[in-house]
């Protein structure tokens, strides 16, 4: 009996506690956060400068205005210029190119992100590997699980040297997947030095539980396939980065920081790659395979 007087009496103290509780979230410090890139595509090419947040912010992340920021090969240099609408964002002039061979160098000044009163220097490099030409691709309607998706085959020699790519899928133009967690990376261990005769190396999802809006494809569509030449560390980023975004605790440990190729403690990536392409335009009726590879 009186172990189920003890219980009653710490059940109504318990009840009664409505005190309540505050628990302090810590401020983090300040970091820089870099996302930009430079291609063997003639184009103007963006460097997004913005900084950490604590975790309760709500907004997107703070840009970072008045940079001077700087893309060098050795021996040219070209100024990026903060665009009048995008603050944080930086662009070249549209008459940029990389070239393969070339290693270039980010540099970011001017700024000062952990507001110490001090300006700081950022640096970042990375090298434009060669890319083999894409003989061709074809498109394939066939059913994946439980979707229906147009597979991309893709016919192209690959060299005998060690490759890392990022397969990419645009549909009239216009990207099927923008953010780097989405992106398809592959290395090159299965097909090193042969011909990848009708590999399969992207899906676009048409009906099922995966379908989405932006990779719907209809007959006349122009569907063009990218294959990116990438460093083996920037093929690392993509990896952890997708792992992370992608976590989940039953199958694998705690999610590890993400590398970063920037000076200085800043976080994110500076990539240079070169581009290879081929288009498709969408038959009226698709090559159909109907059992799933």
């Amino acid at each position: 009996m009186k172990k189920y007087i003890n219980i009653i009496i710490t059940t109504l103290i318990l009840a009664g506690c409505t005190e309540r509780i505050d628990i302090k979230v810590d401020n983090t410090y300040k970091r820089l956060v870099v996302d930009g890139c430079i291609t063997t595509d003639t184009t103007k090419h963006r460097v997004k400068l913005t900084t950490t947040s604590d975790y309760f912010y709500n907004q997107p992340s703070p840009p970072v205005t008045g940079a001077d920021v700087r893309i060098s090969d050795g021996s040219k240099v070209f100024l990026l210029a903060e665009s009048a609408t995008e603050p944080g964002v930086y662009e070249t002039t549209a008459d940029v190119y990389g070239e393969i061979g070339k290693t270039y160098i980010l540099s970011i000044a001017n700024v000062d992100v952990n507001d110490d009163k001090e300006i700081e220097l950022y640096t970042a490099e990375s090298r434009i590997n060669p890319v083999s030409p894409i003989d061709s691709i074809k498109l394939f309607y066939t059913a994946l699980g439980p979707d229906s998706v147009f597979a991309i085959m893709v016919y192209a020699q690959d060299p005998p040297t060690t490759e890392f790519y990022v397969f990419k899928a645009s549909i009239n133009g216009v990207l099927a997947h923008e953010k780097a967690t989405d992106l398809w990376i592959q290395d090159d261990v299965l097909f090193n030095g042969n011909y990848t005769n009708g590999i399969w190396s992207q899906f676009l999802f048409q009906s099922g539980p995966t379908k989405r809006p932006e990779e719907h494809v209809a007959p006349g569509d122009i569907v063009t396939f990218e294959r990116n030449s990438i460093t083996k560390d920037y093929y690392s980023f993509l990896a952890e980065l997708q792992s992370n975004a992608y976590y989940n605790p039953i199958f694998r440990g705690p999610p590890a920081n993400t590398r970063s190729n920037v000076s200085n403690g800043a976080i994110g990536y500076f990539s240079a790659y070169s581009i290879a392409r081929c288009n498709r335009v969408v038959p009226a009726k698709p090559w159909i395979l109907d059992y799933p590879y």
